[in-house]
């Protein structure tokens, strides 16, 4: 018999979906780093590797695009693991997923706080997070 991930003797509260619908938005924004990170990573070398006088100069520009490019692509990679594992968490009401969302949407907050309109879920997650149901419901 296959076991539901979901508590079958807990429903949901309602402002789960406040947090976690907060924790797939900043998880397509990690995917769309990755994919910044690959065009960027690319189009450094590119310019980089042209505007070098010699070739070690050239040489040494492409190695920074590629190392650019890596690094996002990591930092992307595991914002996105890191956004899924503490949604899916939360979603199964497990207290880990609770302490990891409120550190990730705490980071959401920190590095989004110049633009309004990327803060304003991280506000509502942090809301949602605090909403007594939830809380209970993640006590386990």
């Amino acid at each position: 018999m296959i076991k539901s991930p979901v508590k079958p003797d807990k429903l949901s509260p309602d402002k789960l979906s406040w947090v976690t619908i907060n924790l797939y938005i900043y998880m397509a924004l990690c995917i769309l780093l990755l994919l910044g990170a690959l065009a960027g990573g690319a189009l450094t070398s590119v310019i980089l590797g042209a505007t070098g006088t010699t070739d070690e100069e050239s040489l040494i520009g492409i190695i920074l695009g590629v190392v650019f490019g890596i690094g996002g692509i990591i930092v992307g990679a595991i914002g996105t693991v890191l956004h899924f594992l503490a949604a899916r968490g939360l979603q199964q009401g497990k207290r880990w997923g609770w302490v990891l969302s409120l550190i990730l949407t705490i980071f959401n907050l920190i590095t989004c706080l110049g633009s309004l309109i990327f803060a304003l879920p991280a506000v509502l997650g942090l809301i949602g997070l605090f909403d007594r149901d939830v809380q209970d419901y993640t006590q386990g």
